[in-house]
């Protein structure tokens, strides 16, 4: 159909232009020789340009290599001169299309339109100059292959991160320009409030941006060492419950995330993890790292066999040795499991040589309810999470909609408390009686006299022990005013405290 150069951004094309895919058609003038051209916009997959006589016509196909830029600038007079403009055309808007292997290409014109352009591409493409939208600040973060810096917008004046990966580095491997293309498409379908929001892409000779939502608040899996203890279990279901929708929404949108761990979920703000259960957080967690996230389909996107261990599924180890082998959304729920273990119980599931342990699969489930104090619910769906069998773990729909799971909020939107250590449907526990055979009305003092000089005199408790009877109530009062008149203050006082506390009589001589 059209036959690719290297070495020119557009390339001849001699086949009928489809008239019904064109969105845009709009005249330019060439930056280099001020030559009159039409660009036309088809479907978001080819830019055609066709040149002034209409003897000519070029393609250019669009993909992740191709970058641009649309931009307003104030004419020179040397230009508003050769495109005979008028007094009314004092703005010009520039596009620009790039590309590595060749040099870069200059239309611009007179035409707001052009601006729409802008707001179609940027879906399609990589942008140029960041510069012009965003400054950076501080660096925050540095890895391997990317680093992550604080930028803000230059229009709205927001905070966003901006992950820039060193492309010399990251596209030596054949499949690192790929695995990059892959986390943008990925997140270009994403929109929640609970995952790392992609915002634009910017793409140089050197670095790819991506313009992300920032996160202050770290990682989870560092707010879990710093704690080195168990989260609240309303905290953890807070906490819990934000990560579930997230992935909900993921999986709603037929994406399989495939690396869920806490070093995946980050903070927007940084808040203790006791406090999720005592205050209002709002959507505070956020799920992050797309990059080796796929469509579910038989054979994935890019690697068949990828996770970290100590949270990956069982299935997913079988893809290492069996190119056959394949599974679907249900390995992230058994991630997920591995996470609420951690948040519950204070460590990882798995312990070193964690791949090992993993793969193993050897889970002490009736530990694992003493360790959650006897919630037998609670371990029950543990279980049904961590199973072998895929097909019985249930979904994130399913376990959001389990009953253990449920956080009630009160109207300021701080969680209610709710003891899930006792079951509702176990009778509340009562006072026994001391014992059956006892006669309460006969009760004697069993302290000896230190220990009743050292005891605090309590009147208040006196009152409401001997209120039950009206009539001894009657007769302790006349005795104690009877004695009161012929005891001295030390003897009252000594009096109040030997009253204070009594044992049965029969039981008294049982002791001794």
């Amino acid at each position: 159909m059209y036959q690719q150069q290297l070495t020119k951004l557009f390339v001849k094309y001699d086949a009928p232009i489809p008239q019904d895919n064109i969105l845009f058609k709009t005249s330019f003038f060439k930056m280099s020789n001020h030559k009159e051209v039409t660009l036309l916009l088809c479907s978001n997959d080819f830019i055609y340009k066709v040149s002034n006589n209409k003897a000519k016509v070029y393609i250019l196909k669009l993909n992740c290599e191709v970058r641009f830029s649309v931009k307003a600038e104030q004419t020179s007079k040397q230009i508003h001169k050769q495109m005979k403009g008028d007094e009314f055309h004092t703005q010009i808007y520039k596009l620009t299309l790039e590309r590595d292997d060749c040099n870069s290409v200059e239309f611009y014109n007179f035409n707001f339109q052009t601006m729409y352009w802008f707001d179609h591409l940027r879906n399609k493409l990589h942008m140029l100059d960041y510069q012009t939208h965003y400054e950076i600040s501080k660096l925050i973060g540095k890895g391997s292959f990317a680093s992550v810096y604080e930028a803000k917008g230059k229009n709205d004046q927001q905070s966003y991160a901006a992950k820039a990966f060193y492309k010399k580095q990251v596209f030596q491997d054949p499949k690192g320009r790929d695995q990059v293309e892959n986390e943008i498409n990925v997140m270009r379908k994403l929109n929640h409030p609970n995952l790392i929001n992609l915002h634009e892409v910017f793409e140089n000779k050197a670095q790819v941006y991506l313009i992300l939502d920032l996160a202050r608040g770290g990682t989870l899996e560092y707010a879990l060492k710093v704690l080195n203890a168990p989260v609240p279990f309303l905290s953890a279901k807070v906490i819990f419950r934000q990560i579930l929708e997230g992935v909900q929404y993921i999986h709603d949108q037929g994406i399989i995330h495939r690396d869920l761990k806490p070093d995946n979920i980050l903070f927007r703000d940084f808040i203790p993890l006791k406090r999720y259960g005592l205050i209002n957080v709002g959507n505070n967690i956020m799920i992050s790292d797309f990059g080796i996230s796929t469509p579910k389909q038989q054979r994935m996107a890019i690697y068949q066999y990828c996770g970290t261990p100590g949270y990956m599924a069982p299935e997913v180890f079988l893809t290492e040795n069996d190119d056959n082998a394949t599974y679907d959304e249900k390995c992230d729920v058994f991630s997920l499991g591995c996470i609420l273990y951690y948040l519950l119980i204070g460590h990882p599931l798995f312990a070193q040589p964690v791949k090992q342990t993993n793969m193993e699969m050897k889970i002490d489930f009736a530990q694992l309810e003493k360790d959650l104090n006897q919630s037998h619910s609670l371990t029950v769906l543990l279980q049904k999470i961590l199973s072998q069998n895929p097909q019985d773990r249930p979904s994130c729909r399913e376990i959001l909609e389990s009953k253990i799971m449920e956080v009630e909020y009160g109207e300021d939107g701080i969680p209610v408390f709710r003891d899930f250590q006792r079951p509702k449907s176990s009778p509340p526990k009562r006072m026994q009686p001391l014992h059956p055979e006892i006669d309460r009305s006969k009760r004697q003092s069993m302290l000896n006299s230190k220990l009743i000089k050292l005891m605090p005199i309590l009147e208040e408790k006196q009152e409401i022990r001997i209120s039950g009877k009206d009539k001894t109530t009657i007769i302790i009062k006349q005795r104690n005013s009877h004695f009161d008149e012929e005891r001295t203050p030390a003897q009252r006082v000594a009096a109040a405290r030997r009253s204070s506390a009594y044992v049965p009589s029969s039981n008294q001589n049982s002791r001794k």
